[in-house]
């Protein structure tokens, strides 16, 4: 009868099942990787590179499954599957305990990390107790391993070996190992599986009699044991880290009995009582998050009925999580017999935990891994990936441990990123340094309709991997419009309240056309609102929820001209929008401004005419738009015929870089600042009669002016010319135009002439030595006669007259040789005037000087003064005695009259205006004299005793009160006694010279 009924309900459930089941929102979906023995993972034979690979395919696959937690068993037999300081590293990676993997790498940062980039929780999976799996391997273990360092807390069983959990030491160790990796790992949560004390009789008494707090029951006091040690980890995980979840998988009956206070109604390993774990009491006390019972029978199994077992779990919750671990290993395996060859028996079980009369079952984890990958499974994992975990789920609240939901996400945007495709992007909430309240991902809801539900699983689209703040999309059509929102979820997946809504479609715009906006004359102008010139539309929002604005807005400044772009954007209530853009040009419509004088004077250039100034370089203006450029009429440079006074209009428009200009006029006034340019020719003119005139016309030589130059005009500086103008004479050429504008030139006019330069030659025909100077005659003794020549060395012979003055004893006065006879003793000056071809005179003199020599009763003897030793003595001798006197050194005339003439003649020389020294000389002779008025014309002669110019020393204009000075070699000089002649326009100056010995 009882065979008959299960079978009717298994029918019953069956057929429950098959019905389509809403999907869960919420469900935990887990599997374990096994490492003890690499039952999944990792190969301990392969490279570092080798094994991270594996364990990447891994999560890729169980992501792409649809789970959404790992349990990664990290230390199987008190090893380590990380870098540990407490316990070796494990065999089951380096094939080798205590030996560290080359080149280094941590399988469990490895793998918290990988999960975390998918979006899965990693609960690190730890044997408490189990010390060594198979004793005849010790002698392989590590010399750090705590079976070795502590012997006395192995707990034996056959080749089992576990830590005793009655001895407070091992509490500790195990507390040490949860509390080193909570601290320096991001774990989500740590979890135990189903080893606690061995099923099998062992012998613990000494540590029961060492610590039996009380107990007397033996059974009571080992369960008491073992939760101490679970009260303990759950201190030390909240202790450290609140948010890292706690959890153990004990194996899936807790204790056989029809009494369902006390168990289930099977006939299974309970663990309360064979493990002396109970689990019930963890649940009760809150000491564990979730309990994950190894439930691996099939639903209807005699001994351990599936759908026994899970009701039972579901109502003994506390409050806390059930996981229900399920057997997928079984699947298709022979051994198991024909009802693990239904390739519905997982999903049948999934959709029994689902049932709604089993609210407490949070969710399910396979066991193991190497079943969800293995091809001979029958397909479950199919069942998993394309139906019941075809949608994604959030993980259960723990609403003990936080119940707060972070902020919700802002700002969401859904663009169209292809044809197939919707990107979506939002602003994330503001960080804290809460770890509760730090968003961890986001769900993202999608619908065809605005009105989406965050409790509708299937608007449920996805669920971040991270918190990145973007998605994309494919969209099932790409022709439909799509709504989406977007929520925040922290670690343990409290969600916020949603975002806007957003749609992939933007509002339509009917953009404005381009604009055009004049400028002020500062070359600005305030930007207009222009939206109201658009048309906006939308097909969710109402038109009083789209917002329209403007990029630069309303009233901005618009500065210069040019296109300014203009963008108007609208926006729906979901954040979508819409851009659009024109142009506005600043357009500038003001001319520039310029500063021009009214009137400028151009002077007037050669043929009367002016050149048009450059008005406009250097000619600046002011427009606030941008550059002046200026142009004038007449052009610079043109010529125009014109006349002094006259006047001209020039136009300068200035034009600014958009075309806008502005004119103004300038009057020229002509003006004839030019002087006539006066061209001369030197000319030569002769003398006549001793002048010449010349005209103006005779030097000009082609003289003009830009507008009229007239002859009458011409002056001269000197137009007459006399003997005191021979040779080149610089004169001022003078005109002047109608304007008044007067210029000057020289020229030279060269006179031709000479003026003469007379000479008085003394002779004698008589030529009786006398001792006497060659214009000196002596009475009664020698030359009576005295033969005055004239000459004149300008001209040539036969081209001088003469004239003599005075006539006194002259033979004649016209002549150029006169002879002159005295009759007394005396001094005689004769003048004769020398007037040339060109009637030029000039006028020398010459003095003669008489002595009466004559002594006796009858004059017929000649008086000689004889020196005698230091005197003189007179003597009145024949004449025919004279001559022996002179060679003996006497002179003629009375001794006391050469005194006297000697005496005079020192004085001259000493007062006069001529002066030579040294005198008597022996070598060369320095000559020098002042005069006290300015003489046009001075002669400085040299004559020997007869009358003959040795030389001439100097010629030429000499000024007032400056002393001339010349040097004089003599010695080409003949004789020894010499006459200085300094001649002037009034008189003639003479000094006595004489050679020394």
């Amino acid at each position: 009868m009882k065979k008959h009924l299960l079978s009717f309900l298994l029918s019953c459930l069956c057929i429950t099942l098959g019905f389509a089941q809403n999907l869960p929102k919420r469900e935990f979906r887990g599997a374990w990787i096994a490492t003890y023995a690499n039952i999944d993972w990792p190969n301990r034979n392969q490279t570092p590179q080798q094994q991270q690979n594996a364990l990447i395919a891994i999560l890729d696959h169980h992501k792409a499954t649809g789970l959404n937690a790992i349990f990664l068993q990290i230390r199987s037999q008190s090893d380590a599957l990380y870098a540990s300081t407490i316990d070796p590293w494990s065999a089951d990676l380096t094939a080798t305990q205590g030996k560290a993997p080359s080149p280094f790498w941590d399988p469990l940062q490895f793998a918290i990390e990988e999960c975390h980039k998918r979006g899965m929780e990693l609960h690190a999976w730890m044997n408490p107790y189990r010390a060594i799996a198979n004793v005849n391997q010790l002698s392989t273990f590590a010399p750090s391993h705590v079976a070795r360092q502590h012997p006395e807390w192995l707990i034996a069983t056959a080749n089992l070996r576990t830590l005793d959990p009655g001895i407070p030491g091992v509490r500790d160790y195990i507390n040490s190992v949860i509390s080193d990796v909570v601290q320096r790992y991001d774990v989500d949560g740590i979890h135990f599986d189903d080893y606690f004390y061995p099923n099998a009789a062992f012998n613990d008494d000494a540590t029961f009699n060492a610590d039996p707090r009380g107990f007397t029951n033996r059974a009571d006091w080992r369960r008491d044991n073992v939760n101490l040690l679970i009260a303990q980890t759950n201190a030390t995980v909240k202790g450290l880290k609140p948010w890292v979840k706690f959890g153990v998988s004990p194996s899936g009956i807790y204790r056989n009995s029809t009494n369902p206070a006390i168990g289930t109604p099977t006939s299974g390993l309970e663990h309360y009582t064979s493990l002396y774990a109970d689990s019930k009491k963890w649940l009760q006390e809150g000491w564990i998050d979730y309990l994950a019972p190894q439930v691996y029978w099939f639903i209807g199994q005699s001994a351990a009925n599936y759908s026994v077992i899970i009701p039972w779990w579901n109502n003994n919750a506390a409050g806390r999580h059930i996981y229900i671990g399920m057997a997928g290993y079984k699947v298709n395996d022979p051994a198991q017999g024909t009802s693990w060859a239904n390739p519905s028996q997982i999903p049948n079980q999934v959709r029994y935990n689902r049932l709604e009369a089993h609210a407490n079952i949070k969710g399910q984890a396979i066991y193991n891994t190497s079943s969800l990958r293995s091809s001979t499974k029958l397909g479950f994992r199919d069942s998993l990936r394309l139906d019941l975990y075809r949608k994604p789920a959030l993980q259960p609240t723990m609403p003990w441990i936080d119940n707060t939901p972070p902020a919700a996400p802002t700002q969401l945007l859904a663009n169209r990123a292809t044809a197939d495709s919707v990107y979506l992007t939002w602003s994330a909430p503001a960080a804290t340094a809460n770890e509760f309240d730090k968003v961890r991902q986001y769900a993202v809801y999608r619908s065809e309709s605005p009105a989406i539900s965050t409790t509708d699983v299937s608007h449920l689209l996805a669920i971040t991997t991270t918190n990145g703040t973007t998605f994309r999309d494919k969209v099932p059509d790409p022709g439909k419009s799509y709504y989406y929102l977007v929520t925040a979820l922290d670690r343990f997946h409290n969600e916020s309240t949603p975002s806007n809504v957003t749609d992939n479609f933007a509002p339509t715009l009917a953009c404005v056309p381009n604009q055009v906006l004049n400028l002020e004359a500062n070359c600005t102008a305030t930007l207009p609102d222009y939206r109201s010139l658009a048309t906006v539309s939308d097909d969710v929002s109402t038109a009083d929820a789209l917002t329209l604005t403007q990029s630069p807005a309303a009233g901005t400044t618009v500065n210069g001209v040019g296109e300014l772009v203009v963008t108007l954007t609208v926006t729906d209530a979901s954040g979508k929008s819409t851009s659009c853009s024109f142009t506005v040009e600043g357009k500038d419509v003001t001319a520039p401004a310029f500063v021009l004088a009214a009137t400028q004077s151009v002077n007037l250039v050669a043929g009367c005419e002016i050149i048009v100034p450059d008005l406009i370089s250097g000619l600046t203006g002011t427009d606030a738009c941008g550059t002046v450029t200026f142009t004038q009429s007449p052009a610079a440079g043109e010529v125009i015929s014109s006349g002094h006074g006259q006047k001209h209009i020039v136009t300068v428009t200035a034009q600014d870089g958009n075309g806008n200009t502005i004119q103004k006029n300038l009057t020229l006034n002509a003006v004839d600042a030019t002087a006539p340019v006066l061209l001369v020719k030197n000319i030569t003119r002769t003398l006549q009669n001793g002048t010449v005139t010349i005209t103006a016309a005779e030097v000009n030589n082609g003289s003009y002016d830009n507008c009229t130059l007239e002859e009458e005009s011409f002056m001269l500086s000197q137009s007459t010319f006399t003997c005191a103008n021979i040779g080149d004479n610089v004169i001022t050429f003078t005109a002047r135009d109608n304007s008044g504008n007067e210029a000057s030139a020289t020229a030279v006019v060269t006179i031709v002439g000479a003026v003469p330069a007379p000479a008085i030659g003394l002779s004698r025909a008589d030529q009786t030595y006398t001792g006497l100077p060659a214009n000196t005659i002596a009475l009664g003794y020698g030359a009576q006669t005295l033969t005055l020549t004239a000459s004149n060395s300008t001209s040539a012979a036969g081209q001088t007259t003469y004239q003599w003055s005075p006539a006194l004893g002259l033979s004649s006065t016209t002549s150029a040789v006169t002879e002159f006879t005295p009759t007394a003793a005396g001094t005689y000056t004769f003048t004769v005037v020398a007037t040339n071809e060109f009637g030029c005179s000039e006028s020398i003199t010459v003095t003669v000087e008489v002595i009466d020599v004559r002594c006796g009763n009858k004059n017929d003897k000649v008086l000689v003064c004889q020196k005698i030793g230091n005197g003189y003595h007179a003597l009145c001798i024949a004449p025919s005695a004279v001559p022996a006197h002179l060679r003996r050194g006497s002179t003629l005339g009375n001794c006391n009259g050469n005194a006297a003439v000697a005496q005079n003649e020192e004085a001259t020389e000493e007062t006069s205006t001529l002066k030579a020294y040294p005198n008597p000389f022996t070598g060369e002779v320095t000559v020098s004299f002042r005069l006290e008025e300015t003489e046009k014309k001075v002669s400085l002669e040299v004559y020997d005793l007869f009358g003959n110019k040795v030389t001439r020393l100097f010629e030429g204009k000499v000024s007032a009160q400056q002393t001339y000075e010349f040097k004089a070699n003599t010695a080409n000089w003949n004789g020894n006694l010499f006459h200085i002649r300094l001649i002037t326009s009034s008189k003639v100056y003479n000094y006595k010279l004489v050679r020394g010995e």
